[in-house]
């Protein structure tokens, strides 16, 4: 057991510090697991958006073209 802990300690040791810290530093992982949720929600409502897009284009503004035209000039 102590062979295992003197050859962490040397395989580490080798590593700089800052190397180290930098490893163990999870300051930024909510700012990444934000912009996941932002970019998946975005993609959610970009869907959305697409697959009614042509249902809304169709139906709504075309009855309200339609509609528009009905109307004398006055």
């Amino acid at each position: 057991m102590s062979y295992v802990k003197n050859w962490i300690r040397r395989a580490t040791g080798s590593v700089p510090r800052e190397l180290r810290m930098l490893l163990r530093d999870e300051s930024g992982v909510a700012a990444v697991e934000y912009g996941l949720l932002v970019a998946l929600i975005t993609l959610a409502v970009l869907g959305t958006i697409i697959s009614l897009g042509d249902t809304l284009s169709s139906n709504v503004f075309g009855d309200l073209s339609s509609d528009m035209g009905a109307i004398p000039d006055g």
